[in-house]
Formats: C-alpha cells, sequence, structure tokens
C-alpha cells in the first residue's frame, strides 16, 4: 500500500478530517521561509485533532537541537530534512534520536538526473527514504511545480522512494505507475489558500491513490 502524506498542515480542523480519511501521515512545516509554517506551541495545538496517524516534521538547515526537541515534543515518527544538509548532518542526527525515520528531499533539475543518481544512492546508505521534489532557485519546497516522471525513473529504490511536486488527483495516478513508489506526498494542489486544505481534494487525492493499489 503506497503511504500518504499530506503535508502543510496548519490547522486542527485539517488535521482531524485528514486523519479520518485514511491518511498515513500529517507534515508539519517548521522552515523558517514558508509560508505554511507552524511553531512549536501551534503545532501542538493542531495535532490534537489528529488520530492514529503519524507525524513528520519538515525542516531546512536547522540546528540539530531543534529536530531533537520538536521531535521530542512533538513525537514526530518522520523528519524530513528539505535543505542542504549532508550526510555527516544525518549521521548527528542519528546519533541523537535513534527511533526516527529520516527522509532527505532532492530537489531535481531537468538536467541534473544522470549526476544526482550516486549522490542519492549514498544518502541512501544512511536515511531511511528519499523525497523527490521539484527545483526552485529561492525556494526549499512547496512548489506546486511536477517535475518529470520519466526522467528521474531509476534514479533510487523504488521501496525508498516518496515522490512530491504538484501531486494531486488528477495526476498521481501517471506518477504512481511510472515509478512504483513508496510514497506520495502532496500539499499545495490540494489547498484552497495557503496552509488550508480543501478537503474535498484531499478526499479525492487519497481515494486515486489508494485504487491505485488494486
Amino acid at each position: 500500500m503506497v503511504w500518504i502524506k499530506i503535508c502543510g498542515i496548519t490547522s486542527r480542523a485539517d488535521a482531524e478530517a485528514i486523519s479520518d480519511m485514511g491518511a498515513d501521515s500529517l507534515g508539519f512545516i517548521f522552515s523558517t521561509d514558508s509560508p505554511r509554517k507552524v511553531g512549536l506551541e501551534k503545532a501542538k495545538k493542531v495535532l490534537k485533532g489528529a488520530r492514529n496517524i503519524s507525524k513528520t516534521g519538515v525542516f531546512v538547515n536547522e540546528d540539530i537541537k531543534k529536530l531533537v526537541e520538536y521531535k521530542n515534543v512533538l513525537d514526530l515518527d518522520f523528519i524530513q530534512l528539505s535543505g542542504d544538509e549532508g550526510i555527516s548532518y544525518i549521521e548527528d542526527l542519528k546519533n541523537n534520536l535513534e527511533d526516527i525515520k529520516i527522509i532527505k528531499s532532492f530537489r531535481l533539475r531537468k538536467d541534473d538526473f544522470s549526476d544526482i543518481k550516486r549522490e542519492i544512492g549514498n544518502f541512501l546508505e544512511f536515511a531511511d527514504y528519499v523525497l523527490f521534489d521539484s527545483y526552485h532557485k529561492y525556494k526549499y519546497g512547496g512548489t506546486g511545480k511536477s517535475i518529470d516522471w520519466e526522467g528521474v525513473r531509476n534514479l533510487a529504490d523504488p521501496e525508498r522512494l516518496i515522490i512530491s511536486g504538484g501531486l494531486d488527483h488528477e495526476n498521481v495516478s501517471r506518477a504512481l505507475s511510472l515509478l512504483d513508489p513508496f510514497g506520495v506526498d502532496a500539499s499545495s494542489r490540494l489547498e484552497v489558500s495557503l496552509g488550508k486544505k480543501d478537503l474535498g481534494k484531499v478526499r479525492l487525492f487519497i481515494t486515486v491513490v489508494r485504487g491505485s493499489n488494486k
């Protein structure tokens, strides 16, 4: 079954509704440059609406002490590193947090697929999963733009791959059929406004992904 993360959660109502829809993880963005950012206290309040669902914290180039604090306070299940964190950073993080799954995000340009394969392989010796997202010069994620699904095939072990980048109910089936990934991560195309989810689109997205498992 494909793992589903709905990211950019900012309200308790959305957390509760999406938990009930059967998503696998709620994503909370703690990056300082994101319009969907929530702080620690806000995340604690939002999580009161989450039931029977894992929690993913998304960070960009943060001090490891902050990640440890957020993980312990919020009982995070996954930490997603969406910045320029290197292998030594992941090693240090795992030394501080043994019971956490780490997702390393890669923002892919259209012209660097061949060059990046070895780098991804190196990271998979330390991270639990890699996430593919679209590249933007000034953003670390949440662009709403799709990547070249054909081009990224064979860059990573599908069982450890999470795909992102402009996913919605209209294009996720094609991405799944091409890449057969462990999971999918959707956010901006499932919104009515920044940080506010369109619950109808979220439900349809989950339904399409679950239907692909049959």
